[in-house]
């Protein structure tokens, strides 16, 4: 399972680094398919109810981030539209 932590480790990096709004797309979903799998798992192998509240936890975390960045991005390009309308 390597891959799995360097693929979370570049999804991370792709989200940090400014530009690249395709490759940050990609690792929110990439991120959203991982937890989703996790807890399929989780509820495939029989654990209980109480392991699975740290689900939305992560869920929220991914959805924050994501509204986040595309609120800032929304306002970054209209300030750049208003520097270059004068």
């Amino acid at each position: 399972m390597p891959f799995l932590g360097i693929a979370k480790l570049l999804g991370i990096a792709a989200i940090l680094v400014p530009g690249f709004p395709r490759t940050k797309e990609s690792a929110y979903a990439g991120f959203t398919f991982d937890l989703t799998g996790a807890m399929y798992a989780s509820i495939a192998v029989g654990d209980p109810v109480s392991s699975w509240l740290f689900f939305p936890i992560g869920y929220i975390l991914i959805a924050g981030s994501y509204i986040y960045h595309h609120k800032k991005r929304k306002s970054d390009s209209v300030s750049f539209n208003d520097r270059h309308n004068l």
